[in-house]
């Protein structure tokens, strides 16, 4: 399934709504999207999954990746809305806790 963002901004919140899978074949289009977002002058950064059906080893590593980054630029990225498979996913590599809004 194609991957799709498509952001908001709201105050200093940059919301990008993701549907489709990630994958292999299109986390380096994520990747860029998020360092677009944590580059420019907004202080958080809200990953919205509701309709992300299914997410691979590479996906997951650049969510993680651009976690640390926005931990090292002193931002706040947040993974929400996942569920189904892709929650079960990110909850059985053990970064859900450490990608989601709970983890603040």
């Amino acid at each position: 399934m194609e991957l799709t963002l498509s952001s908001h901004r709201v105050l200093e919140t940059v919301t990008t709504a993701v549907s489709g899978d990630i994958d292999l074949s299109n986390a380096d289009e994520l990747e860029r999207h998020l360092a677009e977002q944590l580059a420019g002058d907004a202080g958080t950064v809200d990953l919205d999954l509701t309709d992300v059906l299914f997410i691979d080893s590479a996906g997951i590593n650049i969510l993680v990746t651009a976690r640390r980054r926005a931990d090292e630029m002193g931002k706040t990225l947040r993974v929400t809305g996942a569920s189904g498979l892709v929650r079960e996913l990110l909850e059985m590599t053990g970064v859900w806790q450490y990608l989601s809004d709970t983890a603040r």
